[in-house]
Parts: structure tokens; sequence; C-alpha cells
């Protein structure tokens, strides 16, 4: 014991160990600094039990065991307990169990160096993390950014041939609303001309005929009757032409007056009865919309008569505020729609085309019984 005490106090291993205590395998201390416990038996907790298996254990103790009331009673809060077995020389059999203490300064200042060093590393490793997102990040937004410039270039580039294209098709619009009222003027000059000049020229043979009637042969006579009436019939043909290329005053008429006028004279004309059927629709229309709309009454309304027989014709004008649609059918035998555009349907050709370039539609349909369909649609 003496020896043990010299060895603790009075050498560099005293410096470091702070207690020293030899058990014995029963639990009971042999040695300690502290002689009151010397011969006291404590129980064998886990980490003595080790040891005398033959295990060296170290451990971070916070000195609440019985047998610690020396350390606690020096100011201790916590030190680094070992327990190592010792061994007989002769034969190496485990006879005791050395338990030493230590203070934890040591430890500390590694642990403390360890987490330093790690949390350097980590935040090294956080650090190039972020610098390599960041540049991720910086290239993406950039990339993104070009992309938007891009793109906002396209769209503008885009928007702009829109605005052109509209301009373009209201142009397109406004020179074919000018084609067709300066086409309806040029057939009223037509008319004009016709009725003034070829047809009063026709007028003036008849007469000049009627003055030889009686003053020649039979034979003469006959060849004059002829004439007479081959004038006769000429003259009635080209005041039919003149009379069908001059329209009435459209101007001062509704959207429905318009087409009522068209199958108004189309019944005084033939003789065949038209059914007619106003809904809603705008009252104004455009001037070019009007004559449209007339002409392509006209035009059906003689197809219903010479195709349809002028089997129960029936006229239907309605619309909204976006577009006017006109609707003429018969109980007819019908025609095949694919035949528009040939010689016998020129005029449905042309009620189509003008209504296409007026920004409408034209629609043929079988009529329900039996009969044809035909819708034509113009904007407002």
């Amino acid at each position: 014991m003496a020896s043990i005490d010299t060895l603790l106090s009075d050498t560099a291993f005293g410096e470091k160990i702070v207690a020293l205590k030899i058990w014995r395998l029963d639990g009971t201390i042999e040695y300690s600094p502290d002689r009151t416990l010397i011969g006291k038996q404590f129980p064998i907790d886990d980490d003595l039990g080790a040891a005398i298996d033959g295990t060296v254990v170290a451990d971070m103790s916070n000195l609440q065991n019985p047998e610690n009331v020396d350390e606690r009673a020096r100011g201790f809060s916590r030190l680094v307990e070992m327990y190592i077995p010792v061994r007989q020389s002769e034969n190496g059999r485990i006879i005791a169990v050395a338990e030493f203490y230590q203070q934890p300064n040591e430890i500390d200042q590694e642990v403390g160096q360890a987490q330093l060093q790690s949390w350097l590393a980590v935040g090294g490793g956080v650090a190039l993390v972020y610098l390599f997102l960041f540049g991720i990040v910086r290239g993406g937004s950039r990339t993104i950014q070009r992309q938007q410039v891009a793109l906002q270039g396209q769209v503008t580039e885009l928007q702009t041939l829109l605005d052109q294209n509209k301009l373009l098709r209201d142009r397109a619009r406004s020179a074919a609303e000018r084609n067709t009222t300066l086409s309806e003027r040029q057939l009223r000059r037509i008319s004009s001309d016709l009725h003034d000049g070829p047809g009063q020229m026709l007028a003036l043979a008849m007469l000049r005929l009627g003055e030889v009637d009686g003053t020649d042969t039979e034979r003469s006579k006959k060849a004059t009757d002829d004439v007479k009436a081959a004038l006769n019939d000429a003259l009635r043909d080209m005041r039919s032409v003149a009379a069908g290329l001059r329209l009435p005053e459209l101007g001062a008429l509704t959207t429905a007056d318009a087409v009522r006028r068209a199958v108004d004279d189309h019944s005084r004309r033939t003789g065949v009865p038209v059914t007619v059927e106003v809904g809603d629709m705008p009252r104004e229309a455009p001037l070019s919309t009007k004559i449209a709309l007339f002409r392509a009454t006209q035009e059906l309304l003689s197809n219903a008569t010479r195709h349809g027989q002028g089997s129960d014709v029936k006229v239907a004008i309605d619309g909204d505020k976006t577009e006017i649609r006109l609707t003429v059918s018969d109980a007819g035998p019908g025609f095949d729609a694919s035949r528009v555009g040939a010689e016998d349907h020129l005029g449905l050709a042309g009620i189509r085309e003008q209504a296409e370039v007026l920004g409408g539609g034209f629609e043929i349909g079988a009529r329900a019984g039996g009969g044809a369909t035909v819708t034509v649609r113009w904007p407002v």
C-alpha cells in the first residue's frame, strides 16, 4: 500500500491519475486512497464484471456509485474510469481488477478538436456543395433569362405578325366590301347602258318595221313579221336582263326589308308564293352585306323555282350580334352539293365566294322530307 501511495504521489503517473482502486473478484475494495473504503464490498456493476471476465473497460463516469464518495468530496463531477484486469505472472490467472480515475481534460480537448475538425469538414463540404449548387442555379438562371429574352422576342415578333395579319385581313375585307359595292354600281351602269343603248335601238328598229307593214309582198310581209317578233323577243329579254342587273336602293332599307324586297320581286315576276320567316337579327348591316344578302336571295329563289320546281319555297332570315344567316329551302328533288360550280350551278358558286370574301360561310344540306336547304352566313 505504501508503494502504491508513493506511485500516486511522487511520480508522473500520479499526476495523471486522480484515484486508484484495486478490487477483489468478489467486489471488495483491496486498496483505495480513501482508507475507509478498504475492506468494504460493493455490488459488481457491468463494467467491473466485464473486467473480472478479462476485458479492459473505459467509460466516462458521473461518480454516482457509492464507492465514489471520496471523488465527489474532492469536487469532481465526472472522471474517465478504466477497469483493467490484474493477472498472476506465473499463469495469467485474473486475481484482481485495478480501477483508475483520470481527469477528462485531454479527452475533452481531443473531442473538442475532433468536433472542430468535423465542423470544419462539414462546413467546407457544405460550402463546396453550396458553391456547386450556386453555380448550377446561376447557370440555370442565366439560361432561363436568355430563353425568356428569346421567347419575349418571339412573342413580340408573333404579335407583330398577328397585328400585320389582322391589318391585312381588315384591308382585304374592306377591299371586298368596296369591290362588292363597285361591282354593283358597274352592273347598274351596264343595265342602264343596255336599256338606253341597244334597247332604244331595238325599239327604233321595231318602229321602223311597223312603217313598212303592208307595203310589200306576202313573203316580204312574213319576213317583216318574223324580224319584228325576233326583235320583240330580244327587247323583252334585254329589258329582263337589265331589270335583273339593276338593284333597288338598299341603303335606306333595313336588313329584313332587303330580303322582303327580293322575295316580293321574285314572287311578282314568277308568280311563285314564298314563305318568309324573320327572326332576331341586327336591324342594320353594311351596304356590302345588304347587297350580298339581296343577290343571294335572288339567286337562291331562282334556283328553288327552276330546280326545286317552286315547291314549298321558304326563306328564313335571322342572326345575332356576330352574324346574319339566310336560309332558303324547297321541297323539290334536291341536288348534289358537289356540283356547285358546274355550268348549271355557277350562281351558287358565286354566292359561296362572295360570302367567304366577306368573312362568312356557305352550307348546303337536305331538307327533312325531301328537297334542298342552302344557308349563307355573313359577319356583322
